[in-house]
């Protein structure tokens, strides 16, 4: 009964890890009409940082003292994932509309599964992750290829944005490993990414008109506060009761809960190439994170969501 309960609540957390990261790159387009791309990044990356500060406060969080490896592993976390990663994510979606920019972000697992299995080889490699990868390059291809879903730029921005993440992965792992919270790494990530972000737009978006009011501020906060900080606290409490293998297979619903907030906040109604293209990068992902059990027990300890 108690493993059942634990279970159970892993998957309401992964519902709602999928609810509000869906509803993420809309709300973000939304922000796209008062504000550039890169600012907007900066504005909520920091938002996220004070909610991850007043958890850490509340539970007495602020403890542990950092070790040189742990300053270097965060470091790497927060330039790969908080900086590049959110930059370029942020700019896609400027270029491309929230459903394209939820589906190709899925990528993400497959270039994991390129930089543990094929590239460093930390973990093995066996036929199906062949036909899994080959299901998400389908997936991917429909929604990036000219003829089949109209060209967007931004969904080529989003792909190379998915590359970043799994080589930061291993560094947040160690940090882990060490015995650091994850509210701590993502506090630190947004921390840091933030002025760095804000820095990058002044360079590059200094010319771009703002405009900014209560409506424009409401969007922020619930992305900073909700979409950026909320939604990694309850994919991490996912984690920690049921294996990833189970909590990502409910993840996957998230490109169906953008698709929908895109229709009902924007009036974009699904192509049938988006919904055709869910087809294929659901079944890769499964097949590419299936693993033996006692590997989803080390996993679901170890994996570090961007």
């Amino acid at each position: 009964m108690k493993s059942s309960a634990k279970h159970a609540g892993g998957e309401i957390f992964s519902i709602s890890s999928a609810l509000l990261g869906g509803l993420f790159p809309v709300i973000t387009v939304l922000t796209f009409r008062t504000l550039p791309p890169i600012l907007t990044a900066s504005i909520v990356t920091g938002l996220s940082a004070l909610l991850f500060a007043g958890i850490l406060t509340v539970t007495h969080g602020w403890g542990p003292t950092l070790s040189r490896a742990d300053v270097r592993d965060i470091a790497v976390v927060a330039l790969v994932i908080g900086f590049v990663y959110y930059a370029l994510s942020f700019l896609g979606l400027r270029y491309t509309t929230p459903g394209n920019a939820s589906i190709v972000s899925f990528m993400e697992v497959f270039f994991t599964f390129l930089f543990l299995n094929v590239l460093t080889k930390h973990e093995p490699f066996v036929p199906r992750h062949l036909v899994g990868g080959m299901c998400m390059v389908a997936g991917a291809s429909l929604i990036l290829l000219p003829h089949s879903s109209g060209w967007y730029s931004g969904d080529l921005i989003v792909l190379f944005a998915a590359m970043f993440p799994p080589l930061a992965n291993a560094a947040a792992q160690r940090v882990r490993r060490r015995h650091v919270s994850s509210t701590y790494i993502l506090f630190w990530r947004a921390a840091v990414a933030a002025p760095l972000l804000f820095i990058l737009s002044r360079i590059f978006e200094s010319s771009a008109p703002l405009s900014i009011d209560l409506t424009g501020i409401m969007l922020l906060l619930v992305s900073g506060l909700l979409n950026m900080g909320l939604s990694k606290m309850f994919w991490m409490e996912a984690l920690h009761r049921m294996p990833v293998t189970k909590s990502l297979s409910v993840l996957s619903i998230q490109p169906l809960f953008t698709l929908f907030f895109a229709y009902i906040f924007l009036r974009q109604s699904a192509t049938t190439v988006q919904l055709l293209s869910l087809v294929p990068m659901a079944a890769g992902m499964f097949l590419l994170m299936k693993r033996p059990r006692k590997m989803e027990i080390q996993s679901s300890n170890d994996l570090f969501n961007g």
